[in-house]
């Protein structure tokens, strides 16, 4: 387990460089295969270390953990804050939180915490199919290439759910960036390439959005 740490750590600080070296200890292996060298191949796989998706969701999960310890604390403060300040007459009482939202917001966040391992696996799923997609359409060969244990190290954005009230959002944008070095210097995409698959979910969605929004006016015109 420690040496899934130190290895987590030197792929939350270097990214590019660790990327960068899988790849290239990748090409040497293809290189000695292709020598017929399978002794050397067999000692050359066993010096490489590459985390694969169990051990980037097993090291991030604590981290899930911590988070869901401080949200709890956070909304018990709040809720109590509140309520002390609806009983003063500084806050309305709408405002005040209900038992249901409370109740609501536990599960949401033992959810989260609980079932963490089911969502890096959606996340890795859900990005492998889209670099999929792309990769037919750049022509690109992954054949050989584990894409979930690729995609699972942007799971160490799940370091940054540590950081009180910025967590999340410091969460969404390193996984961005984490999958960019992951895309442009392991699998090898070039810059364009790269930049063009992060944003497709977004503009799939936008896409969506304006066909629906066209749709309903076409509705509307035959009104």
């Amino acid at each position: 387990m420690l040496e899934i740490y130190i290895q987590y750590i030197k792929f939350l600080l270097y990214p590019k460089l660790v990327n960068s070296n899988i790849a290239h200890h990748r090409l040497e292996i293809e290189r000695i295969k292709e020598a017929r060298l399978f002794e050397i191949v067999k000692e050359e796989s066993e010096r490489g270390v590459n985390l694969k998706f169990a051990d980037f969701a097993l090291a991030s999960w604590p981290f899930v953990f911590i988070y869901g310890l401080y949200s709890l604390a956070q909304i018990h403060i709040g809720i109590n804050l509140a309520g002390k300040m609806a009983e003063d007459g500084f806050l309305p009482a709408i405002f005040s939180s209900s038992e249901f939202q409370q109740k609501l917001f536990l599960f949401s966040t033992l959810f989260k915490v609980v079932f963490f391992p089911l969502s890096a696996w959606v996340f890795v799923k859900f990005w492998r199919l889209i670099i999929t997609m792309f990769a037919s359409l750049f022509d690109k060969d992954l054949k050989d290439i584990e894409l979930e244990d690729v995609i699972a190290g942007a799971l160490v954005g799940n370091f940054f759910l540590i950081i009180p009230i910025f967590g999340d959002f410091l969460k969404f944008i390193s996984q961005v960036i984490y999958l960019y070095f992951g895309l442009r210097y392991n699998l090898q995409f070039s810059f364009v390439q790269s930049f063009f698959i992060l944003m497709s979910p977004l503009l799939l969605i936008v896409g969506f959005m304006l066909f629906m929004v066209m749709y309903l006016t076409l509705m509307i015109s035959f009104i």
